[in-house]
């Protein structure tokens, strides 16, 4: 057997605290990496499946994660995910929607209150699932985004839209944090004692690309966007629920990719 485990955000985004990783036991990720070569990886997880699947354009994660959410829209399609803004001194650091609990019903009224203020500018917003927002747009913009992944944690303000109609974007998310800012549905979130939805981040855009290789004959992990990148070419996928390693032990005589998703806490604990 031969097994490929990518393990993305491994490493703490923060070097500042070395103190997270001392004596800190991890048995289960010690008996992996002691069975294995280990390669960094600089890349995010949308980069190594955009080099992985020969794709010469970002990988078109709205057009993918829609395809399993069972979405179908007209227009140029992006992500426009929930996040929470925090205030640091002069920055805004992002934390993503999947870390600080979102229901359905914190989503509906937020999108509700998007698509009546945005109608004129040509946006719809969806969110046909509480930490996963779209926004289609009537023709496609001039403008570079930042993946979420690569932007959680850190401020803002270095991963800014680019390009010719950035502007237009940067006017966009300003009008959107003073819009979400006084929504009722984030004081009920407040008095609840969780953060608000004070923001949204457009990321993915990009055409669905045509069916290629893939070198591995199984994928385990939960990743809807690895699940989703390979939808279309007639692999194996495999959900696991247990530590790594007993995941290792019931994988067949084959190539596997083996992926963690370590930025989630119900994985993290298990994997490690």
């Amino acid at each position: 057997m031969q097994c490929t485990a990518l393990l993305p955000a491994l490493i703490w985004p923060d070097s500042d605290l070395p103190d997270i990783y001392h004596d800190l036991p991890l048995p289960n990720l010690q008996w992996l990496l002691g069975r294995a070569r280990r390669t960094p990886e600089p890349l995010t997880l949308e980069g190594w499946l955009q080099r992985q699947l020969g794709l010469p354009a970002a990988l078109p994660v709205a057009a993918l994660t829609a395809a399993i959410d069972g979405l179908q829209v007209d227009g140029v399609l992006l992500r426009a995910d929930p996040v929470h803004l925090q205030v640091n001194m002069e920055q805004l650091l992002l934390v993503p929607g999947d870390a600080i609990g979102i229901e359905q019903d914190d989503a509906d009224p937020l999108i509700a209150t998007l698509n009546r203020h945005f109608a004129d500018d040509g946006l719809t917003f969806y969110a046909p699932q509480p930490q996963r927002w779209y926004v289609a747009l009537r023709q496609a913009a001039a403008v570079e985004h930042v993946p979420l992944a690569q932007v959680a944690g850190n401020d803002i303000h270095r991963h800014l839209p680019q390009g010719p109609d950035a502007l237009h974007w940067h006017g966009w998310l300003n009008e959107i944090q003073m819009l979400l800012y006084t929504h009722p549905a984030n004081d009920a979130r407040e008095q609840r004692g969780q953060p608000p939805i004070n923001s949204v981040w457009f990321w993915g855009g990009g055409e669905l690309p045509p069916a290629g290789d893939w070198p591995w004959a199984q994928t385990c992990g939960d990743q809807l966007l690895l699940r989703a990148s390979t939808d279309d070419l007639s692999i194996e996928a495999i959900e696991y629920d247990l530590p790594a390693f007993a995941v290792t032990r019931q994988l067949s005589m084959a190539k596997h990719l083996f992926v963690l998703p370590l930025k989630s806490p119900k994985p993290y604990r298990k994997a490690i």
